[in-house]
């Protein structure tokens, strides 16, 4: 950690080939004593640092750096995300989830299948997840209402409780999610843009699919060995892939608005960071976010057993679109990104026009507005 500083590893996230691929576009590295010299980006861990998107002229901060902690806790926070979802009308989007403090007194969903509960899973998570690990599976309402008691109040305030998906879509016998990365850039002009990258991460689950709760890993991604988890790959399935592309816009229009916008500090400065998206088809093939990751791994922790090319590619792509033209001026590439139509278009009309009618009318827009799915 930088003694005048204070910030962690900025670029503590990246695997050693995002680092060779940083070095052969300049990068080089520094001794930590070296107070001459500040990182034009920063693509670093939760605990390196909380970079504010403005401050005092004094204040040094890298050029290119993660949106600030009280935003991206907005959808990394599993709470936090559960009500946006409900109040920007997009709670169809996950499947129900509450806080653990309010699960005993809400009302549950049966199985779809009248009665049968063999698909009537329920997990018990960390709110902000720990690294794969803090995820329970209980079968039925009664074996998680008693787990909860055990906890107690206070324990219970980290966790939610989410439905499993029922019954899930089955991949060579075993339920399987998928590793989404989006990338949100706020632009020193001001604009704010999200994109979806193209390699779409498919993970099988580490054993078949059993209606025994007590085989964890038939159940939960980051259970059982590590030897025993089949090899990733990536999803070759185009209409599957728009769906997803849908889900991820969505899921950004409910915290849009808290979204912090340029200019920023310093004045050239821009916001940058990756997003995971863990989802989950059902057997009907909608997909379903499970959860959202503000730090997501980079070809370590949970995600260690993902081809190394696929993350250095990642890396290729947020070098090409948003940081090299930031720093050099170069046009911006997109690679594999696709560029995610996140706020309404409001057809035929001037936009400013309409606001300021709807607001001398009373109306709440942000809160009136559609989401971009049904546009």
């Amino acid at each position: 950690r930088h003694k005048q500083w204070g910030w962690g590893n900025p670029l503590g996230k990246l695997h050693r080939q995002g680092i060779q691929l940083l070095e052969t576009c300049g990068w080089r590295v520094v001794d930590e004593s070296d107070n001459s010299l500040v990182p034009a980006f920063c693509w670093s861990t939760r605990g390196a640092g909380d970079f504010p998107a403005q401050g005092a002229d004094s204040l040094v901060l890298p050029l290119i750096r993660p949106f600030p902690q009280d935003f991206s806790d907005r959808l990394d926070d599993k709470v936090k995300l559960n009500e946006h979802f409900l109040l920007a009308s997009c709670g169809d989007l996950q499947p129900p989830t509450w806080s653990a403090m309010d699960f005993p007194s809400a009302n549950h969903p049966m199985p779809k299948e009248s009665h049968d509960s063999s698909h009537d899973f329920w997990f018990l998570k960390h709110r902000f997840g720990v690294k794969g690990k803090g995820v329970h599976v209980f079968a039925g309402t009664d074996a998680i209402r008693k787990r909860l008691e055990e906890l107690g109040e206070r324990s219970s305030r980290n966790f939610v409780v989410q439905k499993g998906v029922a019954p899930p879509a089955l991949l060579d016998g075993r339920k399987w999610m998928m590793r989404v990365h989006v990338l949100l850039h706020g632009n020193r002009n001001g604009e704010l843009q999200a994109y979806c990258h193209n390699d779409i991460i498919v993970i099988r689950y580490g054993q078949p699919y059993t209606e025994r709760q007590e085989v964890r890993a038939a159940h939960i991604s980051s259970a059982g060995l590590p030897k025993h988890w089949p090899k990733p790959t990536l999803l070759d399935d185009t209409a599957l892939a728009e769906r997803i592309h849908a889900l991820a816009a969505r899921a950004l229009w409910a915290v849009w608005q808290h979204a912090p916008r340029g200019p920023y500090h310093p004045h050239d400065a821009e916001l940058c960071q990756v997003f995971g998206l863990d989802i989950m088809v059902d057997a009907l093939g909608k997909p379903w976010i499970l959860e959202v990751n503000s730090y997501p791994a980079i070809a370590s922790g949970t995600m260690d057993h993902v081809e190394l090319c696929i993350y250095s590619n990642l890396v290729r792509d947020v070098l090409r679109l948003v940081v090299l033209p930031c720093v050099n001026d170069s046009n911006p590439e997109p690679g594999g990104f696709v560029r995610l139509q996140v706020e309404p278009v409001i057809p035929d009309a001037d936009a400013a026009v309409v606001a300021a009618a709807t607001a001398a009318a009373g109306v709440d827009v942000d809160a009136d507005l559609d989401a971009p799915a049904n546009l």
